[in-house]
């Protein structure tokens, strides 16, 4: 099943050539939401499950392969409006400090929600232990891809504004020969 996973990593490139870096990032964070409703209704059904799991991991490792896709244009943004190459700014902040941060935030907020509907480790659980799994492990996941659409819609204006910044770019570094 990890072939899956990167064989969707791998399509970013090819998925961003046919459209908008914006609508690749917003269908698949859609594509892991629709997986999860899958899942969720798909019960004891291990055919439905799997369908559920491959279009949510799908979904999910494209959109969490883009903001890596997304760093050079973040770059060249911020040398084009400040004049400043901030790259290691970038990836120091935008991705090894905010990967570890959200990975802390992602492992607490489902442990706290199941220890509240009473989930105990290694034993059979009870039906409101149950509820507690469901919402941490499905619920929790759709409203987080839900919001992570939120700032996506207003990206449309600087993806745009990517022909103009590397044009700029180009002339400066032109200017400096």
């Amino acid at each position: 099943m990890a072939s899956i996973q990167i064989i969707a990593m791998i399509s970013v490139p090819f998925l961003t050539k046919l459209m908008s870096k914006q609508a690749v990032w917003i269908g698949a964070l859609i594509s892991a939401i629709l997986g999860q409703a899958i899942m969720m209704m798909g019960g004891h059904h291990l055919v439905i499950l799997m369908i559920g799991w491959i279009i949510a991991n799908m979904g999910s490792r494209i959109a969490c392969s883009m903001p890596f896709a997304l760093l050079g244009s973040a770059v060249d943004y911020g040398k084009w409006k400040n004049g400043v190459v901030a790259a290691g700014l970038l990836t120091s902040i935008g991705s090894s400090f905010c990967l570890k941060l959200g990975s802390g935030i992602a492992g607490v907020i489902p442990t706290k929600i199941m220890a509240s509907f009473g989930y105990i480790a290694g034993q059979a659980q009870t039906e409101k232990a149950l509820t507690g799994i469901n919402i941490s492990f499905n619920w929790v996941t759709i409203i987080a891809f839900t919001l992570a659409i939120l700032p996506l819609l207003f990206y449309k204006k600087y993806e745009q504004m990517e022909d103009t910044v590397q044009e700029a770019i180009l002339k400066q570094g032109e200017r400096k020969r």
